[in-house]
């Protein structure tokens, strides 16, 4: 058994033996770590999503980023040159999707409580607007869900939740180097015969930290002002750098 197993089934027995809350709720869940800190040196983090049941049943994960404005082109072919084209917005749409299960989405409820509760990357884009769509394009939420899935941001995972003793049950994601920054809404199902009989939610926060922070937000909040000192530091640079080049020369 490995060393994470035994944290969760830690975890979990805490859970369960520790409060009235766990004999009293039919779902309880946690979150090994409450925020991430974006640096300059962040390549990609891991979160770990733990809980336990009252009575065996299926654990349905949706982890949403806030919504964004996404844009989406593609390359079409001019003579010898491959050229972006086809250019449209999406609004409203979460920057980061992952709905994640102890086994496929099908096989634990029906269309219309997938739709009903956003358990599908389609369904959930139900608030998502298309903006200045091409006549040609038939199918903008195809296209977009296909560019998210292949950039990591979207991902359906039928496998990514381990149930352990049909009461305890753990989730691990890998979150992108790029993320989002923001409050992240984690909601966790508890599914028993086909329909929905628990659900708790929980908030992870992005965040910049340290000078990456206090750029990022300067950069939003003036960024007349950040583009001259960034072009002005640039100068300067240019100019010590020419300087000590052509002293090292003369020497």
């Amino acid at each position: 058994m490995s060393f994470l197993r035994r944290l969760i089934i830690a975890a979990g027995c805490v859970l369960c033996l520790s409060g009235a809350a766990a004999a009293q709720s039919e779902l309880v869940t946690e979150l090994a770590q409450r925020h991430v800190d974006i640096t300059a040196q962040f390549t990609g983090e891991k979160v770990l999503i733990f809980g336990a049941v009252s009575h065996p049943g299926d654990v349905i994960i949706k982890v949403a980023s806030p919504n964004e404005t996404v844009a989406i082109s593609r390359k079409a072919k001019y003579g010898p040159f491959w050229l972006t084209s086809g250019k449209f917005n999406v609004k409203d749409a979460p920057g980061l999707l992952y709905i994640l299960s102890d086994r496929p989405l099908e096989e634990l409820i029906d269309e219309a409580q997938r739709q009903r509760y956003g358990l599908s990357l389609k369904h959930s884009l139900s608030a998502a607007t298309p903006v200045d769509v091409p006549a040609d394009v038939s199918d903008w939420k195809g296209a977009f869900l296909d560019l998210k899935k292949r950039d990591g941001y979207y991902l359906e995972d039928g496998k990514a939740v381990d149930v352990v003793g049909s009461k305890l049950f753990s989730a691990s994601m890998t979150l992108p180097a790029k993320l989002p920054l923001g409050d992240y809404k984690l909601t966790i199902y508890l599914v028993r015969g086909g329909k929905v009989v628990a659900r708790q939610t929980r908030s992870l926060e992005v965040r910049e930290v340290r000078i990456e922070r206090w750029v990022s937000e300067v950069a939003y909040s003036h960024s007349w002002l950040f583009g001259i000192a960034f072009t002005l530091a640039a100068m300067v640079l240019g100019l010590v750098l020419g300087i000590a080049l052509r002293k090292g020369g003369d020497d």
